[in-house]
């Protein structure tokens, strides 16, 4: 075990000018060194100040100018971009310089666009105490130490001088413990600025002492993996938590796509993780079912020549099921033996994808499945859909998006008192003063964004607030909430779902699956869906999942990458960056909208296409000569039919492109399963009267496709 302590000078000795604690920067990768020194900021009774290793340039300035850090301690690879972004404050940087890590540079998004070659070394059992880690290969030796440079008004320190310097002088090191009160500030934890600049949650003693021991199941062993950002406090906690009772921590600094083949090797006594890395193992686990599925179906046809359809649909049912549960026992055993917990967290999981953790786990692994739903504000607040019982939980109106309380079952945005209730962000009233809601009584409660419904004792997140959009015609969708739906069509990875104000139809960003590439790349031509077959998908799990069809996006932009945090569409914690993606498709959404509101100006003005030769495509018996007359030969007559059927079709479908703003229209699909409304069926009528000379009635537009209307 280490124990070091940093010598850095500090204006007094253990806090600034006005006696506070000094607030300290740690901007380094996770690394077991990123504990040593939150442990020794902690013992010194400094307040840390933890910045994301991924945080643009703009953030890292923001943090730590608000935060006036005194002191920051900084990885040798990450120094070029802190001396760009210091605070006037800033008087020291210890410079780590990672000369003991054998692992590349660590991928906190998706490794699509990554293109380093450097592999990370075997992991070694965590239960092999003797376990050595594999000798540094020549690419990975220390290079010579490179001095560090020289900034005005600042000091930099070798880390390691550090630690020589106190093994030579022990009292200069030696440290009286600070106390501290309930209300002092452990730690400030910045959000990570998906909609502006970071907001910086307050984490005082009191709410750090509340980790709770008590509340998590214990093990013994107790092992974990830490693989998420320790400048957020989940994975932090988790850490504190493990050693406050013995454990280990193995701390993971690989790409995530290859974190759950990493956890097989570790076997840890619990694991959770976002639906983010659950929806690769879903999706996985489909791709590999559908190959099993197309195998036996292939036998059974050969088999059951000659049987009726029904008997036929059986016993695919049965191949399906069974090929899915010798599946689901193969996949059980992917987080290890001694595994006996397996939750999602940080946002609200796909039901879909929370019944097959279920079916894998518990089922057939014995584990105990459990979604858990918390904030940085508040910590934990249910589990399961059950309030924990040191937390209280109220519903209030939000009419706007038609939620209220006095509909069965009650709805609302969700408020909260817990004991590890933040007292607000760092020197930012305006946020702070929009965190809280004031009851009649006068009892502060933290409000979380979030739109519940109490039923049954338990309470489900059922929208966010925050990414409400009016649309121009009226109506509110939910963004996040529509994302969730596409997620579950079959060619769909990524999802974002854009809306605007003065827009009447929400667009949609999407890449590809990996079953759809691969499928692709086994086929013949190897044409991966286009932006009409994932239309037609949405429309069908829309319609799955009673989504209103003005709801459903009118056009699509398919994106070449993964979304991923280098490329600005997710956030450092690997959630969708909506200013970024915003940012990065401004100009490809607002094309398509104007592409898609155009649609149909061009009409012709005639009711009927003029027919060259001198009909007028009335089919008037009295008609000699031209090419409506009957006198021609039946050739010509039913050639003339076919352009007529040809004509007619070509101007139903402007006008269904021109009202519904949609490139694509789908003859098979119905006003309403195209996404019109009862204005759009409206003005569908009065423009088929208006370009096609004909009367149909809102509610067989309304209900037959374009087909049989055509």
């Amino acid at each position: 075990h280490k124990r070091v302590l940093f010598d850095v000078p500090l204006p007094t000795e253990h806090g600034d000018h006005d006696g506070k604690p000094v607030r300290v920067g740690i901007y380094m990768r996770n690394s077991m060194e990123w504990v040593i020194v939150d442990v020794a900021l902690t013992l010194l009774g400094c307040t840390s100040v933890p910045v994301h290793p991924g945080s643009n340039k703009d953030n890292l300035r923001h943090i730590l100018t608000v935060t006036d850090c005194h002191a920051v301690i900084a990885d040798e690879t990450l120094l070029d971009t802190l001396l760009q972004c210091l605070s006037p404050c800033t008087r020291h940087i210890a410079v780590h310089r990672n000369l003991d890590c054998p692992v590349g540079e660590e991928d906190y998004g998706d490794d699509e666009n990554n293109n380093t070659n450097t592999a990370a070394p075997p992991v070694a059992d965590i239960d092999d105490d003797a376990a050595k880690p594999p000798a540094a290969t020549t690419s990975q030796q220390p290079q010579q130490q490179q001095q560090l440079p020289t900034v005005p008004n600042v000091a930099l320190h070798d880390v390691l001088e550090l630690i020589t310097a106190g093994k030579k002088d022990p009292m200069k090191t030696s440290v009286v413990i600070p106390t501290r009160k309930d209300t002092d500030i452990f730690t400030l934890i910045f959000t990570s600025g998906s909609t502006g600049n970071p907001k910086g949650a307050i984490q005082t003693h009191g709410i750090w002492a509340q980790c709770g021991f008590d509340k998590f199941l214990r093990a013994d062993p107790l092992v974990n993996v830490a693989y998420r950002p320790f400048s957020y406090a989940t994975d932090r906690e988790l850490i504190w938590r493990n050693l406050g009772n013995g454990g280990r921590v193995a701390i993971f600094t690989g790409k995530v796509n290859n974190l759950l083949d990493e956890v097989s090797i570790i076997r840890p006594s619990s694991f959770s993780a976002p639906p983010r890395v659950w929806n690769g193992l879903f999706e996985r686990f489909n791709a590999e079912l559908r190959r099993a599925v197309k195998a036996k179906k292939v036998e059974l046809a050969e088999m059951m020549a000659g049987v009726d359809d029904k008997e036929k649909e059986l016993q695919i049912k049965a191949v399906t099921e069974t090929a899915r549960q010798r599946l689901l026992r193969d996949y059980c055993t992917i987080l290890g033996s001694r595994a006996r917990m397996a939750g999602v967290g940080s946002a609200p999981v796909r039901p879909e994808v929370f019944k097959f953790l279920k079916d894998c786990f518990e089922n057939w692994g014995r584990l105990q499945v459990y979604e858990s739903y918390g904030t940085t504000e508040n910590g934990g607040i249910t589990l399961n859909g059950y309030v924990y019982s040191d937390t209280r939980v109220i519903l209030i109106d939000v009419p706007e998006m038609g939620f209220t309380t006095d509909t069965t079952p009650p709805q609302g945005e969700i408020c909260v008192i817990t004991a590890e209730a933040i007292p607000g962000y760092w020197r930012d009233p305006e946020n702070t003063g929009n965190l809280f809601y004031e009851d009649d009584n006068g009892e502060k409660w933290i409000k979380t964004g979030d739109i519940g419904e109490l039923k049954d004792g338990k309470l489900f997140i059922i929208d966010r607030r925050a990414n409400l959009v009016k649309l121009a015609t009226g109506t509110f969708i939910s963004p996040e909430y529509l994302e969730g739906v596409f997620m579950n069509c079959p060619s769909v990875k990524d999802c974002f779902v854009h809306a605007e104000a003065h827009w009447e139809f929400p667009l949609v960003v999407v890449t590809h699956s990996d079953a759809a590439i691969k499928d692709a790349d086994a086929s013949c031509d190897s044409s991966l869906p286009t932006a009409d077959d994932i239309l037609s998908e949405m429309r069908t799990v829309s319609n799955e999942k009673d989504v209103p069809p003005n709801n459903i996006p009118h056009g699509v932009i398919i994106f070449p990458e993964r979304f991923t945090a280098d490329n600005g569409c997710l956030t450092i914690s690997l959630k969708q960056s909506r200013p970024g993606l915003r940012k990065r498709f401004k100009v490809d959404l607002e094309a398509l909208y104007d592409e898609l509101t155009s649609m149909g100006d061009d009409m012709r003005t005639d009711s009927m296409i003029s027919v060259e030769g001198g009909g007028d495509g009335n089919n008037n018996d009295d008609n000699g000569g031209g090419m409506g007359s009957r006198t021609g030969s039946k050739a010509v007559e039913n050639d003339f039919l076919a352009a007529e059927i040809e004509n007619a079709t070509k101007k139903v479908i402007r006008v269904f492109q021109k009202v519904l703003h949609i490139k694509t229209v789908d003859t098979k699909c119905s006003a309403k399963e195209l996404g019109a409304d009862s204005i759009s069926v409206t003005m569908l009528r009065e423009l088929l009267k208006e370009k096609c000379n004909v009367s149909v009635g809102i509610q067989t537009l309304w209900e037959v496709s374009v087909e049989r209307l055509i």
